[in-house]
């Protein structure tokens, strides 16, 4: 039987509202998790609270070890009082005893109200693949920022020239300046040149806040050797109280240990100039068994002015996955006319075999007199199926959009919630 990853993808597809101020309370909770084993977490959220002067709070919570994921909550202001806002997290961890899953929790500022409208958490068991072929690391060194970037967390790996490989990012800022922006930036190193991508940047309304955000792309290797990928981060200019870095964590997983891939990257700028959805990346996707498949989208959203907003939603043939919740929430919200907001998620959908599914990735503005640009414009596909018993892979693909197919066998069990 062919080998395959499990995974546990969590969704919230209504509003869930609470008022309590004095502690957190669950919004969903994902289905158990198993004693021992380790848990990579990529969660991205739909959040809002009721006034734009209150900071609410956000977090993952580990039920099987009774205690909050390292590095998870966000403490933030509401640019605009009931307009949703993106919560992002990736990390991991390895399950306790305690039994449950992950929980994802809020907290209302007192006498306000805070909301979550969506959540896309996809856990996942990577313990069949090669340890090879995924990697995760973190930094939690608490530092000041300077106007210079500064390498955060940092890997170096052995690679193959012509593999690829999926890369998200990920990093997170105390705002202890509202007038002082943010940047960090993905850096990657590989055959002596270096080059960096999807660079946002975002600006506190409080000095209380924590933000943190995610990017993710795939990375094709040149050069067969060493490949250097960084989180780099800085303020854009002077404060007397800069922002403070927090944490920062790469999750890379390589593709062509799967079944079935496919990958769009595009670093140039879309400007949108209409009202209504328009296709940043695609993929046509046509999986070689019957199973189980993972999305990645990511992408650079550019305002220009404060308060204005962006809505992206993934589709597969044509329907939102996993709801058609983003089709009408706002993803990312301009603190200031600067800010480059990352517009990234995940989902999961269901293949047939030799039956293409065309899986797009589609962003609108909110503000209906200006365009405005999307940049780092990023879609990953990739079946469940490992190809460790295939001899081969072929169909390799030289161009965005496309996919490469694998030899594979019948999947295995998957965990699907």
């Amino acid at each position: 039987m062919a080998k395959s990853i499990d995974y546990i993808h969590t969704t919230v597809s209504s509003e869930v509202s609470t008022t309590t101020s004095t502690g957190y309370v669950e919004v969903v909770e994902s289905a158990a998790l198993t004693p021992g084993k380790t848990y990579h977490i990529i969660c991205h959220a739909l959040c809002e609270g009721s006034h734009s002067g209150s900071v609410f709070l956000w977090r993952l919570y580990d039920r099987t070890n009774d205690a909050a994921v390292a590095d998870s909550a966000i403490l933030r202001e509401p640019t605009a009082a009931n307009e949703t806002e993106s919560y992002f997290f990736v990390g991991q961890i390895t399950a306790g005893s305690e039994g449950g899953g992950i929980e994802f929790q809020q907290q209302a500022a007192a006498s306000r109200t805070a909301r979550t409208q969506f959540v896309s958490m996809l856990i996942l068991d990577l313990s069949e693949m090669r340890s090879s072929d995924y990697f995760l690391v973190n930094d939690s060194t608490n530092t000041s920022h300077t106007t210079s970037f500064v390498d955060r967390v940092s890997t170096t790996r052995n690679t193959t020239a012509g593999d690829e490989w999926l890369i998200f990012g990920w990093g997170a800022v105390s705002m202890d300046s509202t007038s002082k922006p943010t940047s960090m930036t993905l850096s990657y190193t590989n055959g002596g040149s270096t080059s960096t991508s999807n660079e946002i940047s975002f600006e506190g309304e409080d000095a209380t806040e924590l933000l943190s955000y995610y990017v993710s792309r795939s990375f094709t290797i040149g050069t067969s050797g060493s490949t250097t990928w960084k989180i780099q981060s800085k303020d854009n200019a002077v404060a007397s109280d800069p922002n403070n870095y927090e944490a920062s964590t790469i999750l890379g997983i390589r593709l062509n240990a799967f079944a079935d891939f496919g990958t769009f990257y595009n670093a140039s700028a879309v400007s949108h100039s209409a009202s209504a959805f328009e296709e940043d990346a695609t993929v046509s996707y046509t999986p070689s068994q019957t199973g189980n498949n993972i999305v990645a989208a990511s992408s650079v959203y550019v305002p220009g002015a404060k308060t204005y907003a962006a809505f992206s939603r993934v589709q597969v043939g044509g329907s939102s996955s996993p709801n058609a919740v983003p089709d009408s929430q706002r993803n990312g919200v301009a603190s200031d006319p600067t800010d480059k907001l990352p517009l990234s998620t995940v989902t999961t959908f269901s293949g047939t075999r030799g039956v293409a599914s065309t899986v797009d990735f589609d962003s609108k503005r909110a503000n209906e007199t200006t365009n405005q640009d999307v940049t780092d414009r990023s879609l990953v596909v990739f079946s469940t199926e490992l190809n460790y018993d295939s001899p081969t892979v072929t169909g390799k693909m030289r161009r965005p959009g496309m996919f490469r197919r694998g030899g594979g066998r019948k999947t295995s069990k998957r965990m699907r919630r």
